[in-house]
């Protein structure tokens, strides 16, 4: 049978490639050290740009790709640098000395191709006199491509380079890992942050399933992402305030915790600032015994107590603990006994003499007759039943103590500095921080930390990630395939991930940082997944940076900051780090596991109204504004 298939058709596809060959074809490997590599540039090809078939292609320059073919296989390298190099030589032709200039580039190999995809690492080095060439469209959306074909994706932004190009980033590959969101003031961090929870939001908005399987939870130091439509309109949102009266805020305004997070002795301790060696074991020792565990021991022991503190005391002692002890119990009971209690403070302090040295005695042997009156009255007194788990908490601590500085087990020179500042610490906390077994249905919480006192903004942040952190792995401890997630969305992490602090003891610190390092070292093994944005990365515990899987590096100048990024990102090339400096607003290096390669991509501003409140203010306008409103209080007056 006679073959009819049209002889030209190969011969043209032949000449076809040959044609795309010599226009793509820029150079040879000249010389191969390692991963970095030179590359001599064909002298004809140092234009910048190439045409083929109508179409223009950006020639090779620094911070572009070339693609090297060693036999079968394709080597994807990045060009760091270009060099020329001179050789003098006697031309005979024209019996003079002439130069001969050429172009080397520094390349940098960091992947290849394999089955028409884009892999990172090398498999194999090229050899020299390799040909290289220029990236065409197909190779350079190959590279760009970090998805696969049925994956979830979001929208990064576009790419610097070519900014027709869209990024696109999987869900999987970029949420469930921990991320690290850097960059100084007004270069776009606050809303890169928003920007990709945004459009997470967005995209999983039509899964039914999303609300009782992941739950994101975001640490907002400066009220930035409380707008109705900032992040997502489905969002719960808890605006935290100490400088309100107490009385002022209902229930619903503060963040509900379990009773057990305060029943840590490790974080009463922190709130409390419980020094190490007397207070934080005294603490420990009241959460492990049980005697208080039912409310109608409170009374018993108040009455053990106080006998206990008349019985042991001498003349001039003992009178400043009861009417300590008698004025702290008095906030827990109803207001029948809190005037019976009031009564008998006032016969107490009525009786009381001032001796010679100016301490407090009893007045004519009077102990006998003051016990009567107390048993008297204390077996009116009963505690207010509307006494909540932090109440209960607070009153456990009081009654232990006077309790045990009536035996004489502790000294209350020690332990008495705690007790002052409990009631002071406990007042802020239960303005913010309320007890309920349930957590909110909303799957997006929103904490916003701006009325919030300072001392107050670093520890909270530690019993709500605690809290949730601790659910999420009795939820998932035992199961052999983790069916949720928990998500931590940290802004302005500096407040809390810093390793110095002069303001805090060292106790303090070093439980705090142990508790986020043990988040973001195993963490990833119960589902839970922390998303940290900072201006000052060299604040950050090195740890926790370290343990980072994706990040989206924006301008950054200090020098200190600049390093602890090279220390901690290996994903970047010497190239990229030396541009994190004069990156423009909205430019931003992302790396990691959720790309190939690192990119530089531009996040576009978002909307007006899904804006986290950052912005800078425009002074002109301001003054402007200020004199307009000058002018009409004038006119008026």
């Amino acid at each position: 049978m006679v073959n009819t298939e049209p002889i030209t058709t190969r011969t043209i596809d032949i000449d076809e490639h040959l044609k795309r060959e010599s226009i793509f074809r820029i150079g040879t490997v000249h010389s191969v050290s390692g991963r970095k590599i030179k590359v001599e540039v064909f002298k004809n090809k140092n234009h910048p740009y190439l045409v083929y078939n109508g179409q223009i292609t950006k020639n090779v320059a620094t911070g572009s790709y070339i693609k090297i073919k060693k036999g079968l296989t394709t080597i994807i390298g990045k060009i760091e640098g270009e060099e020329i190099d001179e050789d003098t030589y006697f031309n005979d032709k024209y019996g003079k000395e002439e130069v001969k200039i050429r172009r080397f580039l520094n390349v940098s190999l960091f992947g290849h191709y394999e089955n028409g995809r884009f892999y990172q690492g090398i498999k194999e080095l090229p050899l020299i006199d390799n040909e290289c060439y220029v990236l065409e469209e197909s190779d350079f959306i190959k590279l760009h491509n970090f998805f696969e074909e049925d994956d979830l994706t979001i929208d990064l932004g576009k790419l610097s380079e070519d900014p027709s190009h869209t990024i696109k980033a999987s869900v999987n590959k970029l949420f469930a890992s921990h991320i690290g969101i850097f960059g100084n003031t007004g270069s776009g961090k606050s809303n890169t942050l928003a920007r990709i929870y945004t459009e997470l939001f967005k995209t999983i908005s039509s899964l039914a399933s999303i609300k009782n399987n992941s739950r994101f939870v975001f640490i907002d130091f400066n009220g930035e992402y409380t707008s109705q439509q900032v992040l997502s309109e489905n969002k719960k949102c808890f605006i935290l305030n100490t400088r309100k009266r107490a009385e002022n805020i209902t229930e619903e305004e503060k963040y509900a915790i379990d009773a057990n997070v305060l029943k840590d002795a490790e974080i009463l301790s922190v709130l409390l600032h419980a020094t190490e060696k007397t207070q934080k074991p005294f603490l420990a020792s009241v959460l492990e015994n049980d005697f208080l565990a039912d409310p109608n021991n409170y009374t018993q022991s108040v009455k053990i107590t106080l006998k206990n503190i008349i019985e042991r005391a001498q003349p001039t002692a003992g009178v400043d603990k009861i009417l300590g002890f008698l004025n702290e119990i008095k906030e827990y009971t109803d207001d029948t006994s809190t005037q019976s209690l009031n009564v008998l403070i006032g016969n107490i302090e009525f009786n009381l003499a001032q001796n010679a040295k100016g301490s407090f005695m009893w007045n004519h042997n009077y102990n006998h007759d003051i016990w009567n009156e107390m048993k008297l009255t204390l077996n009116s007194v009963s505690f207010r039943d509307d006494l909540n788990p932090i109440d209960e908490i607070q009153l456990k601590i009081c009654l232990s103590y006077y309790h045990r500085i009536s035996t004489s087990t502790i000294n209350a020179d020690h332990v008495g500095p705690l007790i002052s500042r409990m009631n002071n610490q406990f007042r802020f906390l239960k303005k913010v921080i309320c007890v309920k077994d349930e957590m909110p249905e909303e799957n997006i919480i929103v904490v916003s930390l701006r009325n919030v006192k300072l001392e107050m903004k670093k520890i909270l942040p530690l019993i709500i990630c605690k809290h949730i952190y601790e659910i999420q792995k009795r939820k998932n401890d035992e199961k052999e395939k983790i069916e949720s997630s928990l998500h931590i969305i940290i802004d302005e992490a500096h407040n809390i991930l810093s390793e110095e602090s002069e303001r805090e003891s060292e106790l303090w610190k070093d439980y705090r940082l142990e508790t986020f390092e043990e988040i973001i070292k195993e963490g990833r093994k119960f589902g839970t997944f922390l998303t940290i944005a900072s201006q000052r990365p060299y604040d950050i515990s090195q740890t926790i940076i370290s343990q980072l899987h994706n990040y989206f590096i924006h301008r950054l100048i200090n020098n200190n900051d600049l390093n602890a990024v090279r220390k901690a990102v290996a994903y970047l090339d010497d190239l990229s780090f030396d541009t994190i400096s004069i990156l423009s607003v909205g430019s931003c290096f992302f790396a990691g596991l959720a790309t190939d390669i690192p990119i530089k991509i531009n996040i576009e501003l978002l909307e007006e109204g899904k804006q986290p409140r950052s912005e800078t203010i425009t002074l002109t306008d301001a003054w402007s504004q200020n004199s307009n409103q000058n002018g009409q209080n004038a006119e008026r007056s």
